[in-house]
Protein backbone atom coordinates (compact mmCIF):
# COMPACT_ATOMS: atom_id res chain seq x y z
CA UNK A 1 0.00 0.00 0.00
CA UNK A 2 2.92 1.97 0.66
CA UNK A 3 5.61 3.18 -2.37
CA UNK A 4 8.42 4.01 0.14
CA UNK A 5 9.64 4.62 3.77
CA UNK A 6 12.58 6.46 4.88
CA UNK A 7 14.73 7.37 7.75
CA UNK A 8 17.44 10.25 7.73
CA UNK A 9 18.73 12.45 9.93
CA UNK A 10 19.12 16.41 10.05
CA UNK A 11 22.41 16.56 8.23
CA UNK A 12 20.97 14.74 5.27
CA UNK A 13 22.47 10.50 5.84
CA UNK A 14 19.79 7.98 4.97
CA UNK A 15 20.05 5.75 7.86
CA UNK A 16 17.39 3.37 6.07
CA UNK A 17 14.82 3.06 3.20
CA UNK A 18 12.25 0.80 1.69
CA UNK A 19 11.12 1.19 -1.68
CA UNK A 20 8.04 -1.70 -2.68
CA UNK A 21 7.69 0.23 -5.42
CA UNK A 22 9.55 2.71 -8.07
CA UNK A 23 8.89 6.16 -7.67
CA UNK A 24 8.30 8.89 -10.72
CA UNK A 25 10.86 11.50 -9.88
CA UNK A 26 11.74 12.31 -5.84
CA UNK A 27 8.71 13.49 -3.89
CA UNK A 28 11.08 13.38 -0.82
CA UNK A 29 13.34 15.62 -1.93
CA UNK A 30 10.56 17.86 -2.60
CA UNK A 31 9.28 17.55 0.94
CA UNK A 32 12.54 18.36 2.36
CA UNK A 33 13.14 21.56 0.19
CA UNK A 34 9.73 23.27 0.22
CA UNK A 35 8.82 22.26 3.44
CA UNK A 36 11.55 20.94 6.23
CA UNK A 37 14.28 23.66 4.82
CA UNK A 38 11.58 25.97 5.04
CA UNK A 39 10.18 25.79 8.50
CA UNK A 40 6.92 24.45 7.46
CA UNK A 41 6.91 21.27 9.88
CA UNK A 42 4.09 21.88 11.48
CA UNK A 43 2.28 20.48 8.53
CA UNK A 44 1.11 17.02 8.63
CA UNK A 45 0.82 15.88 5.52
CA UNK A 46 2.43 17.20 1.95
CA UNK A 47 1.40 16.60 -1.88
CA UNK A 48 3.93 16.54 -4.62
CA UNK A 49 2.48 15.15 -7.96
CA UNK A 50 0.99 11.74 -7.23
CA UNK A 51 2.26 11.34 -4.10
CA UNK A 52 1.45 12.09 -0.21
CA UNK A 53 4.11 12.15 2.46
CA UNK A 54 3.33 11.77 5.92
CA UNK A 55 6.71 12.38 8.37
CA UNK A 56 7.02 12.73 11.83
CA UNK A 57 10.23 13.98 14.30
CA UNK A 58 12.60 12.24 16.52
CA UNK A 59 14.02 15.79 17.92
CA UNK A 60 15.87 14.42 20.49
CA UNK A 61 17.87 11.91 17.79
CA UNK A 62 17.62 14.90 14.87
CA UNK A 63 15.64 11.98 12.96
CA UNK A 64 12.95 12.31 10.35
CA UNK A 65 10.67 9.34 9.29
CA UNK A 66 8.89 9.81 5.85
CA UNK A 67 6.58 7.37 4.52
CA UNK A 68 5.59 8.49 0.39
CA UNK A 69 2.51 7.18 -0.85
CA UNK A 70 -0.31 7.46 -3.85
CA UNK A 71 -2.21 10.43 -2.84
CA UNK A 72 -6.02 8.64 -4.13
CA UNK A 73 -5.65 6.35 -1.33
CA UNK A 74 -7.01 7.14 1.95
CA UNK A 75 -4.39 5.58 4.62
CA UNK A 76 -5.72 6.01 8.28
CA UNK A 77 -3.09 4.00 9.53
CA UNK A 78 -0.03 5.94 8.48
CA UNK A 79 0.26 7.90 11.63
CA UNK A 80 0.56 5.10 13.72
CA UNK A 81 2.99 3.34 11.83
CA UNK A 82 5.24 6.16 11.63
CA UNK A 83 5.15 6.12 15.38
CA UNK A 84 5.55 2.23 16.03
CA UNK A 85 8.37 2.27 13.64
CA UNK A 86 10.33 5.21 15.14
CA UNK A 87 9.86 4.10 18.69
CA UNK A 88 11.19 0.32 17.58
CA UNK A 89 14.18 1.88 15.20
CA UNK A 90 15.28 4.21 18.32
CA UNK A 91 15.48 1.34 20.29
CA UNK A 92 17.06 -0.73 18.14
CA UNK A 93 19.90 1.02 16.43
CA UNK A 94 20.92 3.25 19.44
CA UNK A 95 24.82 2.61 17.61
CA UNK A 96 24.25 3.27 14.28
CA UNK A 97 22.04 6.40 15.25
CA UNK A 98 24.42 8.11 17.05
CA UNK A 99 27.59 6.90 14.93
CA UNK A 100 25.37 8.59 12.59
CA UNK A 101 25.89 5.12 9.98
CA UNK A 102 23.20 3.44 7.99
CA UNK A 103 21.70 0.11 8.45
CA UNK A 104 22.01 -2.69 6.30
CA UNK A 105 18.38 -2.76 4.75
CA UNK A 106 18.01 -6.50 5.16
CA UNK A 107 18.51 -6.19 9.09
CA UNK A 108 15.18 -3.99 9.71
CA UNK A 109 13.16 -5.81 6.53
CA UNK A 110 11.43 -7.59 7.92
CA UNK A 111 10.81 -6.14 11.18
CA UNK A 112 9.55 -3.65 8.89
CA UNK A 113 7.12 -5.85 7.37
CA UNK A 114 5.87 -6.83 10.44
CA UNK A 115 5.08 -3.31 11.68
CA UNK A 116 3.16 -2.38 8.75
CA UNK A 117 1.24 -5.69 8.85
CA UNK A 118 0.42 -4.82 12.50
CA UNK A 119 -0.35 -1.26 11.83
CA UNK A 120 -3.00 -2.51 8.89
CA UNK A 121 -4.85 -5.41 10.89
CA UNK A 122 -5.42 -2.83 14.25
CA UNK A 123 -6.99 -0.63 11.39
CA UNK A 124 -8.62 -3.20 10.30
CA UNK A 125 -10.25 -4.46 13.64
CA UNK A 126 -11.21 -0.69 14.83
CA UNK A 127 -13.15 -0.68 11.60
CA UNK A 128 -14.51 -4.53 12.52
CA UNK A 129 -15.60 -3.16 16.17
CA UNK A 130 -17.59 -0.14 15.36
CA UNK A 131 -19.94 -2.51 13.27
CA UNK A 132 -22.59 -0.95 10.69
CA UNK A 133 -24.80 1.23 11.94
CA UNK A 134 -28.42 1.19 13.51
CA UNK A 135 -31.69 2.52 11.96
CA UNK A 136 -31.79 4.87 15.19
CA UNK A 137 -28.42 6.19 14.49
CA UNK A 138 -29.17 7.12 10.79
CA UNK A 139 -31.15 10.36 9.85
CA UNK A 140 -34.45 8.73 8.72
CA UNK A 141 -34.31 6.76 12.16
CA UNK A 142 -33.84 10.18 13.80
CA UNK A 143 -36.72 11.52 11.57
CA UNK A 144 -38.74 8.51 12.29
CA UNK A 145 -37.87 8.57 16.44
CA UNK A 146 -39.10 12.64 16.28
CA UNK A 147 -41.78 11.91 14.33
CA UNK A 148 -43.06 9.38 16.99
CA UNK A 149 -42.71 11.58 19.71
CA UNK A 150 -44.88 14.13 17.89
CA UNK A 151 -47.07 11.50 17.31
CA UNK A 152 -47.27 10.26 20.99
CA UNK A 153 -47.74 14.05 22.19
CA UNK A 154 -50.95 14.49 19.75
CA UNK A 155 -52.29 11.13 20.72
CA UNK A 156 -52.01 12.66 24.74
CA UNK A 157 -53.86 15.83 23.44
CA UNK A 158 -56.82 14.11 21.79
CA UNK A 159 -57.02 12.09 24.67
CA UNK A 160 -56.83 9.03 23.53
CA UNK A 161 -58.89 9.54 20.74
CA UNK A 162 -56.56 6.98 19.07
CA UNK A 163 -58.34 3.88 20.07
CA UNK A 164 -62.21 4.97 19.01
CA UNK A 165 -61.35 3.62 15.59
CA UNK A 166 -64.13 2.43 13.20
CA UNK A 167 -63.98 -1.39 12.73
CA UNK A 168 -64.02 -2.30 9.36
CA UNK A 169 -65.54 -5.45 7.78
CA UNK A 170 -63.97 -8.80 7.38
CA UNK A 171 -63.89 -8.66 3.43
CA UNK A 172 -61.82 -5.82 3.69
CA UNK A 173 -58.88 -8.09 6.30
CA UNK A 174 -56.47 -9.36 3.43
CA UNK A 175 -56.38 -5.24 2.51
CA UNK A 176 -55.77 -3.73 5.31
CA UNK A 177 -53.16 -6.22 6.47
CA UNK A 178 -50.72 -3.73 5.86
CA UNK A 179 -51.81 -1.04 7.02
CA UNK A 180 -52.86 -3.22 10.79
CA UNK A 181 -48.69 -4.12 10.87
CA UNK A 182 -47.83 -0.26 10.03
CA UNK A 183 -50.33 0.84 13.16
CA UNK A 184 -48.97 -1.46 15.62
CA UNK A 185 -45.04 0.11 14.75
CA UNK A 186 -46.57 2.84 15.18
CA UNK A 187 -48.48 2.28 18.27
CA UNK A 188 -45.05 0.52 19.74
CA UNK A 189 -43.06 3.62 18.77
CA UNK A 190 -45.69 5.95 20.77
CA UNK A 191 -45.53 3.71 23.85
CA UNK A 192 -41.57 3.88 24.10
CA UNK A 193 -41.78 7.44 23.64
CA UNK A 194 -44.58 8.25 25.91
CA UNK A 195 -42.64 6.01 28.38
CA UNK A 196 -39.52 7.90 27.94
CA UNK A 197 -41.41 11.01 27.94
CA UNK A 198 -43.22 10.10 31.30
CA UNK A 199 -39.80 8.84 33.51
CA UNK A 200 -38.93 11.98 35.02
CA UNK A 201 -41.19 12.45 38.59
CA UNK A 202 -42.68 15.49 39.03
CA UNK A 203 -42.28 17.65 42.31
CA UNK A 204 -45.18 17.47 45.01
CA UNK A 205 -45.94 20.14 47.47
CA UNK A 206 -44.04 23.36 48.69
CA UNK A 207 -40.54 24.73 47.80
CA UNK A 208 -38.52 24.38 50.30
CA UNK A 209 -37.31 27.35 51.84
CA UNK A 210 -33.89 27.47 52.95
CA UNK A 211 -32.56 28.76 56.50
CA UNK A 212 -31.08 31.70 56.55
CA UNK A 213 -29.78 31.16 59.87
CA UNK A 214 -28.01 28.20 58.88
CA UNK A 215 -27.00 29.58 56.16
CA UNK A 216 -25.31 32.68 57.86
CA UNK A 217 -21.55 32.41 57.62
CA UNK A 218 -19.38 32.68 60.87
CA UNK A 219 -17.10 35.58 60.80
CA UNK A 220 -13.45 34.29 60.85
CA UNK A 221 -10.56 35.84 62.58
CA UNK A 222 -7.32 36.18 61.58
CA UNK A 223 -4.92 32.78 60.95
CA UNK A 224 -1.90 32.11 63.27
CA UNK A 225 1.11 32.33 61.19
CA UNK A 226 2.44 29.24 61.18
CA UNK A 227 6.91 29.09 61.39
CA UNK A 228 8.75 26.05 60.49
CA UNK A 229 11.87 25.55 61.53
CA UNK A 230 12.65 22.33 59.05
CA UNK A 231 14.53 21.79 55.86
CA UNK A 232 12.55 22.66 52.49
CA UNK A 233 11.08 20.06 50.76
CA UNK A 234 12.82 19.16 47.31
CA UNK A 235 9.74 20.57 45.94
CA UNK A 236 9.95 23.82 48.02
CA UNK A 237 13.52 24.12 46.94
CA UNK A 238 12.60 23.86 43.11
CA UNK A 239 10.16 26.31 43.23
CA UNK A 240 12.81 28.97 44.66
CA UNK A 241 15.63 28.32 42.09
CA UNK A 242 12.95 27.69 39.09
CA UNK A 243 14.64 23.95 38.23
CA UNK A 244 10.83 22.92 38.36
CA UNK A 245 9.59 21.42 35.14
CA UNK A 246 6.37 22.53 33.86
CA UNK A 247 3.68 20.34 33.57
CA UNK A 248 1.83 20.01 30.04
CA UNK A 249 -0.93 22.01 31.14
CA UNK A 250 1.17 24.73 32.55
CA UNK A 251 3.41 24.67 29.19
CA UNK A 252 -0.04 25.00 26.94
CA UNK A 253 -0.87 28.45 29.58
CA UNK A 254 2.40 30.11 28.44
CA UNK A 255 2.20 28.85 24.88
CA UNK A 256 -1.53 29.62 24.39
CA UNK A 257 -0.60 33.52 25.65
CA UNK A 258 1.96 33.60 22.79
CA UNK A 259 -0.77 32.42 20.38
CA UNK A 260 -3.21 34.72 21.28
CA UNK A 261 -0.79 38.10 21.07
CA UNK A 262 0.42 36.42 17.51
CA UNK A 263 -3.09 35.99 16.16
CA UNK A 264 -4.27 39.41 16.98
CA UNK A 265 -1.81 40.51 15.15
CA UNK A 266 -1.80 38.17 12.02
CA UNK A 267 -5.23 36.88 11.92
CA UNK A 268 -4.08 33.71 10.58
CA UNK A 269 -3.15 30.53 13.14
CA UNK A 270 -1.75 28.36 10.39
CA UNK A 271 1.88 29.27 11.08
CA UNK A 272 0.96 29.33 15.05
CA UNK A 273 0.51 26.13 15.11
CA UNK A 274 3.89 25.50 13.46
CA UNK A 275 5.25 28.33 15.78
CA UNK A 276 3.73 26.31 18.97
CA UNK A 277 5.33 22.68 17.43
CA UNK A 278 8.98 24.93 17.25
CA UNK A 279 8.29 25.99 20.93
CA UNK A 280 8.34 22.97 22.47
CA UNK A 281 10.72 21.23 20.48
CA UNK A 282 13.16 23.55 21.38
CA UNK A 283 12.65 24.88 24.53
CA UNK A 284 12.96 22.98 28.03
CA UNK A 285 10.69 25.32 29.79
CA UNK A 286 11.11 25.95 33.53
CA UNK A 287 8.48 27.32 36.43
CA UNK A 288 8.50 30.59 37.68
CA UNK A 289 9.55 33.91 36.05
CA UNK A 290 11.87 32.19 33.95
CA UNK A 291 9.23 30.36 32.11
CA UNK A 292 7.83 33.18 30.44
CA UNK A 293 11.23 34.65 29.16
CA UNK A 294 12.28 31.09 27.51
CA UNK A 295 8.95 30.82 25.95
CA UNK A 296 9.73 33.99 24.33
CA UNK A 297 13.32 33.09 23.18
CA UNK A 298 11.91 30.17 21.43
CA UNK A 299 9.43 31.81 19.87
CA UNK A 300 11.83 34.85 18.36
CA UNK A 301 14.19 31.75 17.36
CA UNK A 302 10.96 30.38 15.48
CA UNK A 303 9.81 33.90 13.94
CA UNK A 304 13.85 34.54 12.74
CA UNK A 305 14.08 31.24 10.85
CA UNK A 306 10.55 31.55 9.02
CA UNK A 307 11.49 35.31 8.02
CA UNK A 308 15.19 34.64 7.57
CA UNK A 309 15.24 33.98 3.42
CA UNK A 310 16.55 30.85 2.21
CA UNK A 311 17.65 31.94 -1.19
CA UNK A 312 19.77 35.20 -2.13
CA UNK A 313 17.98 38.47 -2.12
CA UNK A 314 20.67 40.42 -3.28
CA UNK A 315 18.84 41.63 -6.59
CA UNK A 316 21.70 44.32 -7.59
CA UNK A 317 24.22 41.23 -7.85
CA UNK A 318 21.85 39.41 -9.79
CA UNK A 319 21.53 41.98 -12.56
CA UNK A 320 24.97 42.56 -12.91
CA UNK A 321 25.33 38.65 -13.38
CA UNK A 322 22.89 39.00 -15.85
CA UNK A 323 24.83 41.69 -17.57
CA UNK A 324 28.21 39.34 -17.35
CA UNK A 325 26.12 36.84 -19.62
CA UNK A 326 25.03 39.45 -22.02
CA UNK A 327 21.82 39.10 -21.21
CA UNK A 328 19.07 41.64 -19.66
CA UNK A 329 17.34 40.75 -16.00
CA UNK A 330 13.63 40.67 -16.31
CA UNK A 331 11.13 41.50 -13.19
CA UNK A 332 7.60 40.49 -13.60
CA UNK A 333 5.32 42.61 -11.07
CA UNK A 334 1.73 40.49 -10.39
CA UNK A 335 -0.89 41.49 -8.05
CA UNK A 336 -4.40 42.19 -7.44
CA UNK A 337 -5.98 45.19 -8.55
CA UNK A 338 -5.25 48.66 -7.20
CA UNK A 339 -2.74 47.02 -4.86
CA UNK A 340 -0.30 49.45 -6.15
CA UNK A 341 1.81 47.37 -8.58
CA UNK A 342 2.59 50.35 -10.95
CA UNK A 343 3.99 52.77 -8.55
CA UNK A 344 5.59 49.93 -6.67
CA UNK A 345 7.50 49.20 -9.85
CA UNK A 346 8.33 53.00 -10.14
CA UNK A 347 9.90 52.98 -7.06
CA UNK A 348 11.97 49.79 -7.76
CA UNK A 349 12.87 51.67 -10.88
CA UNK A 350 14.27 54.53 -8.81
CA UNK A 351 16.52 52.26 -6.49
CA UNK A 352 18.14 50.26 -9.45
CA UNK A 353 18.75 54.03 -11.21
CA UNK A 354 20.22 55.79 -8.35
CA UNK A 355 22.65 52.48 -8.18
CA UNK A 356 23.77 52.81 -11.87
CA UNK A 357 21.33 49.98 -13.42
CA UNK A 358 20.35 50.90 -17.04
CA UNK A 359 16.30 50.27 -16.62
CA UNK A 360 13.27 49.49 -19.14
CA UNK A 361 10.04 49.83 -18.28
CA UNK A 362 7.46 47.49 -20.11
CA UNK A 363 3.96 48.10 -20.29
CA UNK A 364 1.77 45.23 -20.02
CA UNK A 365 -0.97 45.76 -18.58
CA UNK A 366 -2.92 45.87 -21.64
CA UNK A 367 -6.56 45.37 -20.04
CA UNK A 368 -6.76 48.64 -18.22
CA UNK A 369 -7.55 51.86 -19.51
CA UNK A 370 -5.11 54.49 -18.59
CA UNK A 371 -2.47 52.14 -17.53
CA UNK A 372 0.22 52.81 -20.56
CA UNK A 373 -0.32 56.08 -20.18
CA UNK A 374 0.15 55.82 -15.80
CA UNK A 375 3.75 54.21 -16.79
CA UNK A 376 4.55 57.00 -19.21
CA UNK A 377 4.07 59.64 -16.78
CA UNK A 378 6.56 57.46 -14.22
CA UNK A 379 8.88 56.85 -17.17
CA UNK A 380 9.43 60.88 -17.73
CA UNK A 381 9.36 61.75 -14.38
CA UNK A 382 12.15 59.35 -13.71
CA UNK A 383 14.06 59.77 -17.63
CA UNK A 384 13.53 55.76 -18.06
CA UNK A 385 12.09 54.31 -21.61
CA UNK A 386 8.73 53.08 -21.51
CA UNK A 387 8.66 49.85 -24.05
CA UNK A 388 4.43 49.94 -25.15
CA UNK A 389 2.40 48.56 -28.07
CA UNK A 390 -0.72 50.33 -27.02
CA UNK A 391 -3.62 48.02 -26.23
CA UNK A 392 -5.92 45.03 -27.52
CA UNK A 393 -2.17 43.13 -27.71
CA UNK A 394 -1.29 39.53 -25.70
CA UNK A 395 0.64 40.88 -23.27
CA UNK A 396 3.04 37.51 -23.76
CA UNK A 397 4.28 38.78 -26.88
CA UNK A 398 4.52 42.18 -25.81
CA UNK A 399 7.00 41.07 -22.73
CA UNK A 400 8.58 38.84 -24.94
CA UNK A 401 9.50 41.98 -27.42
CA UNK A 402 10.91 44.00 -24.23
CA UNK A 403 12.99 41.49 -22.98
CA UNK A 404 14.95 41.09 -26.54
CA UNK A 405 14.82 44.50 -27.06
CA UNK A 406 16.04 45.70 -23.71
CA UNK A 407 18.51 42.97 -24.45
CA UNK A 408 19.62 44.30 -28.04
CA UNK A 409 20.26 47.56 -26.72
CA UNK A 410 22.00 47.33 -23.32
CA UNK A 411 19.62 47.45 -21.01
CA UNK A 412 20.37 45.71 -17.27
CA UNK A 413 17.11 45.66 -16.13
CA UNK A 414 13.34 45.45 -17.82
CA UNK A 415 10.69 45.79 -15.50
CA UNK A 416 7.38 44.16 -16.94
CA UNK A 417 4.32 45.65 -15.44
CA UNK A 418 1.12 43.22 -15.75
CA UNK A 419 -2.21 43.78 -15.21
CA UNK A 420 -4.35 43.52 -11.99
CA UNK A 421 -6.48 40.65 -11.59
CA UNK A 422 -8.42 39.10 -8.93
CA UNK A 423 -6.72 35.46 -7.99
CA UNK A 424 -10.31 33.36 -8.87
CA UNK A 425 -10.39 34.57 -12.02
CA UNK A 426 -9.24 31.59 -14.38
CA UNK A 427 -9.31 33.69 -17.74
CA UNK A 428 -6.75 36.05 -16.44
CA UNK A 429 -5.13 33.92 -14.18
CA UNK A 430 -3.88 31.50 -17.68
CA UNK A 431 -3.21 34.55 -19.36
CA UNK A 432 -0.62 35.76 -16.43
CA UNK A 433 0.39 32.15 -16.40
CA UNK A 434 0.98 31.94 -20.15
CA UNK A 435 3.32 35.35 -19.98
CA UNK A 436 5.37 33.97 -17.55
CA UNK A 437 6.19 30.61 -18.59
CA UNK A 438 7.15 32.02 -22.26
CA UNK A 439 9.06 34.24 -20.69
CA UNK A 440 10.65 33.21 -18.47
CA UNK A 441 12.12 36.20 -16.08
CA UNK A 442 14.18 36.14 -13.33
CA UNK A 443 12.13 37.54 -10.52
CA UNK A 444 8.22 37.04 -10.33
CA UNK A 445 7.47 39.37 -7.71
CA UNK A 446 3.92 39.50 -5.84
CA UNK A 447 2.29 43.07 -4.56
CA UNK A 448 0.35 42.82 -2.09
CA UNK A 449 -0.79 45.19 0.79
CA UNK A 450 0.48 44.56 4.53
CA UNK A 451 -3.02 45.63 5.93
CA UNK A 452 -5.46 43.30 4.24
CA UNK A 453 -4.56 40.41 6.41
CA UNK A 454 -5.65 36.97 5.17
CA UNK A 455 -7.15 38.44 2.30
CA UNK A 456 -3.70 39.10 1.16
CA UNK A 457 -2.32 36.02 2.22
CA UNK A 458 -5.25 33.85 0.13
CA UNK A 459 -4.24 36.15 -2.60
CA UNK A 460 -0.74 35.12 -2.52
CA UNK A 461 -1.44 31.34 -2.46
CA UNK A 462 -3.64 31.58 -5.10
CA UNK A 463 -1.45 33.57 -7.41
CA UNK A 464 0.97 30.85 -6.42
CA UNK A 465 -0.58 27.57 -7.38
CA UNK A 466 -2.06 29.16 -10.73
CA UNK A 467 1.00 30.31 -12.29
CA UNK A 468 1.90 26.37 -11.16
CA UNK A 469 -1.52 24.70 -12.27
CA UNK A 470 -1.66 26.70 -15.32
CA UNK A 471 1.20 26.61 -16.90
CA UNK A 472 2.97 24.54 -19.56
CA UNK A 473 6.13 23.59 -18.48
CA UNK A 474 7.07 20.44 -16.24
CA UNK A 475 8.77 22.96 -13.54
CA UNK A 476 6.47 26.14 -13.48
CA UNK A 477 8.10 29.28 -12.32
CA UNK A 478 6.18 30.26 -9.46
CA UNK A 479 6.38 33.43 -7.16
CA UNK A 480 9.52 33.95 -6.23
CA UNK A 481 9.45 37.21 -3.79
CA UNK A 482 7.08 39.41 -2.12
CA UNK A 483 6.96 42.87 -2.16
CA UNK A 484 4.64 44.34 -0.19
CA UNK A 485 2.92 48.34 0.11
CA UNK A 486 1.71 50.54 3.41
CA UNK A 487 3.96 49.25 5.61
CA UNK A 488 4.28 51.99 7.36
CA UNK A 489 1.09 52.13 8.21
CA UNK A 490 0.86 48.62 10.35
CA UNK A 491 1.83 49.45 13.15
CA UNK A 492 2.87 46.23 15.23
CA UNK A 493 0.26 44.60 13.43
CA UNK A 494 3.20 43.08 10.86
CA UNK A 495 2.08 39.09 11.46
CA UNK A 496 0.32 39.18 8.11
CA UNK A 497 4.24 39.51 6.63
CA UNK A 498 4.76 36.09 9.09
CA UNK A 499 2.06 34.13 7.40
CA UNK A 500 2.90 35.31 3.74
CA UNK A 501 6.12 34.39 4.05
CA UNK A 502 5.23 30.73 5.81
CA UNK A 503 2.57 29.97 3.44
CA UNK A 504 4.82 30.25 0.28
CA UNK A 505 8.62 29.94 1.78
CA UNK A 506 9.64 32.82 -0.39
CA UNK A 507 11.06 36.22 0.93
CA UNK A 508 9.63 39.84 1.56
CA UNK A 509 12.03 41.23 -1.19
CA UNK A 510 10.86 45.24 -0.54
CA UNK A 511 8.48 47.08 1.79
CA UNK A 512 6.54 50.46 0.60
CA UNK A 513 6.64 52.89 3.37
CA UNK A 514 5.16 55.94 1.79
CA UNK A 515 4.03 57.52 -1.71
CA UNK A 516 7.58 58.43 -2.61
CA UNK A 517 10.43 57.39 -5.46
CA UNK A 518 12.51 57.27 -2.20
CA UNK A 519 9.78 55.82 0.01
CA UNK A 520 11.37 51.80 -0.64
CA UNK A 521 12.79 49.58 1.63
CA UNK A 522 14.51 46.01 2.66
CA UNK A 523 12.78 44.28 5.26
CA UNK A 524 14.80 44.22 8.71
CA UNK A 525 13.70 41.02 9.71
CA UNK A 526 14.93 41.94 13.59
CA UNK A 527 11.97 45.15 12.85
CA UNK A 528 9.22 42.42 12.78
CA UNK A 529 10.43 40.80 15.64
CA UNK A 530 10.53 43.45 17.67
CA UNK A 531 7.13 44.84 17.00
CA UNK A 532 5.91 41.29 16.90
CA UNK A 533 7.03 40.25 20.72
CA UNK A 534 7.02 43.68 22.09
Amino acid sequence: MIDHFVIFNKTGTVLWSHSPCHLNGDPVDTLINRVLMEDRSGEKKFISDAYSMQWVFENKLDLVFVVVYQKILQLLYIEELLEAVKRDFVARFPEPIASKLPVDAHLYKERFATLLKNAEMKFVEKQAHKGPRTFGGSRKGKGASSNASGKASASRQNGGKRDEVDTTDDSNDSAGEGKGSQDKFEELQNEVALRSSCTKTMRTGPRKTKNKDNGAKKKTGKQMTKWEDSKLSKKELQDLDYSAQLTAEEEEAQLLGRREAYIGESEDSDADDDLDSDEESDAAVSSGAESDSVVRRAMEAALLRILTPKKSTDVLREIMDAKAAGRAYSIVFVGVNGVGKSTSLSKVCYFLKSKGVKVLIAACDTFRSGAVEQLNQHAKVLDVPLFQKGYARDPAAVAREAVKYGTENGFDCVLIDTAGRMQNNESLMRALAKLVSSNDPDLVLFVGEALVGNDGIDQLVMFDRALADYSDRRDPHRVDGIMLTKFDTIDDKVGAAVSMVYKTGQPIMFVGTGQKYTHLKKLNVRTVLRHLLQ
